[in-house]
């Protein structure tokens, strides 16, 4: 085991012609602006990494291995030009990462306890968990829960993603090519956490799958779980809510989400938007018959925008799909309808799926629905059983 424990000031340097090998631990304890400097020379292993104070400064020209890696302290940083791969399990629980290539988390990941700030690309290549501490993201950073992979917020009460030190040359971002998801069931299905805020205030791009569960409160806690998007983003993948849960977008003035051509919102609880909003995809109540609430207005005006529901039963919500829009329903685009679990329904029946407090205006320009025909009344949508007899 080799401690690097530089004090205030002080700089500990390794350069020429050295070899570090260490199989053990490598801790570095080092005051706020003590130094390491690993500078040219030949690292062959530093091992199990435990960084808890002071700047370790790697600039090898090659990759830097830890077996492990640690990182706890809100003065410690992490920076240099080498790339970082971590075979094992990394824990971030403060300080901050600024090295100018990548980090590579190839093992298991666990964000925790406090503050961390990023200042690099950070690659989960691994399962990832993250139970506590805000994340400050400057210039340029990229976050990105790569394919594959999932990532869960499992903390407690508001926990946020945060832009730091705009503006910038280069917009910080957040890239889910995985699963993202808010609240994880245990083995007995249960939602491992609640209440509270999961809030991403970076740019959020999501090719992936982005999952809103509702959590069981701990003693004396209430509320509801909500994922907030606070900042621009696009979504090409699926977002789906959980009921009792809320999927909110809340962009700052003058920057807008949007549900891109490819993008599928759906599920049984609550979306929340603001009028920056942009709804170019798809949207669709349950994840079978469902039933899904929408604050806002909804605009489904573009050419590429869908609306998709199925039709089991005669019970909204249970056997049918119904989105129910607190705000107006500006309708144009899509609208995709289908028969599920061998239902029949009989001709005349009718089936409100869309419904709208403001009121509704305009009609779908394309309607794929096989077997109904479309009503459209002054604050919903109908569909009627339409049965060609033979």
């Amino acid at each position: 085991e080799v401690d690097l424990s530089p004090t205030t000031n002080e700089l500990i340097s390794f350069t020429g012609a050295y070899t570090y090998n260490i199989t053990g631990t490598t801790r570095h304890s080092g005051a706020g602006t003590g130094r390491t400097l690993f500078n040219a020379g030949t690292v062959t292993s530093v091992g199990d990494v435990i960084h808890s104070g002071g700047q370790l400064d790697l600039q090898t020209g090659g990759t830097i291995s830890p077996v492990t890696y640690e990182q706890s302290g809100g003065s410690s940083i992490l920076q240099g030009t080498s790339p970082v791969a971590v075979s094992g399990q990394t824990t971030w629980k403060a300080g901050t990462i600024k090295i100018s290539s990548d980090f590579d988390a190839n093992g298991p990941i666990s964000l925790e306890s406090t503050t961390k700030y990023l200042s690099t690309t950070l690659d989960l290549n691994n399962t990832t968990t993250w139970s506590g501490g805000y994340v400050y993201m400057t210039d340029g950073a990229v976050f990105n829960n790569t394919t594959g992979q999932t990532m869960t917020a499992t903390h407690e009460g508001n926990v946020y993603f945060v832009r730091s030190g705009a503006p910038f040359a280069v917009e910080p971002v957040f890239n889910n090519l995985g699963t993202f998801i808010k609240n994880a069931e245990d083995i007995n299905s249960n939602f491992t956490t609640v209440s509270g805020i999961t809030g991403i205030g970076v740019i959020f791009n999501n090719s992936g799958s982005v999952q809103v569960h509702d959590g069981t409160p701990s003693p004396g806690e209430s509320g509801v779980a909500q994922l907030s998007f606070s900042f621009a983003g696009t979504n090409t993948g699926t977002m789906a809510v959980s009921e009792n849960a809320e999927l909110a977008f809340d962009a700052t003035t003058g920057l807008s989400f949007t549900n891109a051509a490819a993008g599928l919102i759906e599920g049984n609880g609550l979306v929340d938007v603001d009028p920056t909003f942009v709804n170019n995809g798809a949207f669709g109540p349950g994840t079978s018959a469902g039933q899904l609430d929408y604050q806002g207005d909804y605009d489904q005006t573009s050419s590429t925008s869908a609306f998709n529901v199925e039709i089991g039963g005669t019970t909204p919500g249970t056997d049918h799909d119904r989105m129910d829009v607190d705000g107006t329903a500006q309708l144009g685009g899509i609208l995709n309808a289908s028969v599920i679990n061998s239902y029949a329904p009989t001709n005349g029946q009718s089936f409100v799926v869309l419904t709208a407090t403001g009121g509704r205006a305009g009609t779908f320009q394309s309607v794929n629905a096989p077997g109904f025909d479309v009503q459209y009344n002054p604050d919903n949508v109908t569909l009627i059983a339409n049965v060609q007899v033979v």
